[in-house]
């Protein structure tokens, strides 16, 4: 049960003018969404009775933060327009150099009050202006050609950090935190794979610097081909031309077909294998 406010109060009497009990007065009331004691809804009519009520109508005031001014707003919006990344903290700081006396906690409702919300970025990769357009382009290429990728894997490597001390533990109130032990330099593998229409190919991890002759032997002959070979019976394989000449050899003495990329595609073309059903 919150406060009984005014308008309450002229429920209360409304109902007790037209002849019904205070139990009755109660459930009305409950039906509505207001949860009122029998006892409460008893002293309001004796104060109602004795005169100490006053039952006009009270029209409530709009809710305004002290100390605030419509100026205030309008420098909380332009500020947070010309600079999302700012914390309430910046925005205070602004505040109280134009001559604002409010608390933070009023700056961060005043933030509310502007219709901003806080939450987490979300992080895109970074593309190169100069690769923006041909990548846009080829995409553009693919759609005009109703390309639907069945025939193409997408491959590449990434890094996974063995250790991780990101988590929470509870301790009786009063004692020491739990220390758990955490390596300088905590070990990290190296994992490739790739996935495509056909399904994913096998994953390979591995430590130490995927080198040409690692990748040739490990990643093109003992982990990409078996997944082709097992896709497709029949098969063209176009690869990009590389910048490692063992690479490039080893590609070519094996009958595949260089394909020419368009330019800017990838900053590392050793990543691309496509492959083609006759």
């Amino acid at each position: 049960m919150g406060k009984v406010t005014h308008d309450i109060k002229l429920k209360i009497i409304a109902l007790f003018k037209s002849g019904i009990n205070v139990k009755v007065i109660v459930k009305e009331l409950e039906l509505t969404g207001v949860v009122v004691l029998r006892q409460i809804v008893s002293y309001w009519i004796k104060q109602y009775v004795h005169g100490q009520l006053n039952t006009d109508e009270v029209i409530p005031k709009p809710k305004a933060f002290r100390s605030v001014s419509y100026c205030d707003l309008e420098i909380v919006k332009s500020s947070l327009q010309r600079n999302c990344h700012q914390s309430s903290t910046d925005i205070h700081r602004e505040l109280k150099e134009d001559g604002a006396t409010f608390s933070l906690s009023t700056t961060r409702r005043l933030i509310k009050a502007a219709r901003f919300t806080n939450s987490n970025p979300r992080y895109l990769q970074m593309v190169n202006t100069r690769n923006l357009q041909p990548r846009i382009d080829f995409c553009q290429t693919l759609i005009e050609s109703n390309n639907s990728l069945d025939n193409i894997i997408f491959t590449d490597e990434s890094s996974v950090q063995l250790h991780n001390n990101r988590t929470k533990s509870y301790r009786p109130e009063g004692s020491a935190r739990t220390s758990i032990p955490k390596p300088k330099h905590p070990l990290k593998v190296h994992v490739w794979a790739g996935i495509s229409r056909r399904g994913p190919t096998s994953i390979l991890i591995f430590d130490g610097i995927m080198d040409s002759q690692f990748f040739t032997e490990e990643i093109l002959e003992k982990t990409l081909l078996l997944f082709v070979r097992s896709q497709l019976t029949q098969m063209d394989i176009s690869f990009s031309k590389t910048t490692i000449r063992s690479t490039d050899s080893t590609c070519q003495n094996d009958s595949w077909k260089r394909m020419e990329l368009i330019g800017g595609m990838c900053g590392r073309p050793v990543r691309i294998i496509c492959v083609y059903m006759l």
